[in-house]
């Protein structure tokens, strides 16, 4: 990325300066543990005055610690933790059938059988918190 680019995107050095990887911090990648190193939340380095992108599949952790630490910083972690488990939840709705091909293919739990239904395991969310009911 040059700063032309940024530049021309309307993008101020500083709104992606979190992404950037410190000179000090190179040594730290590579002794990290997978998905634990300063190059998986910071993905750009500095080269002169280019930020070249030096861990594209990193972009989606960068982005996500990004959001995570926005939402503590400004105290609404916990209506993100909720939103997320009713997400979770939602999809846990959905029952799994195999078919005889052994292809698993996704129903809305409404079209499984009643008999059917009671053998799988549900997750319920209440008060935030996920429980599984066996």
């Amino acid at each position: 990325m040059r700063p032309a680019a940024l530049a021309f995107a309307g993008i101020a050095g500083d709104a992606i300066a979190r992404f950037v990887l410190k000179d000090e911090e190179a040594s730290a990648t590579l002794a990290a543990k997978p998905a634990k190193a300063p190059l998986d939340f910071k993905p750009l380095v500095r080269a002169g005055a280019d930020l070249p992108l030096a861990a594209p599949s990193a972009i989606d952790i960068a982005v996500r610690a990004a959001i995570a630490d926005h939402m503590i910083e400004t105290g609404r972690d916990a209506p993100l933790a909720e939103a997320l488990l009713e997400v979770q939840a939602e999809r846990l709705s959905y029952c799994a059938t195999a078919a005889a091909s052994k292809t698993a293919r996704l129903l809305p739990c409404s079209s499984v059988s009643n008999a059917a239904q009671a053998s799988l395991p549900v997750t319920t969310v209440s008060g935030g918190r996920a429980s599984p009911n066996a």
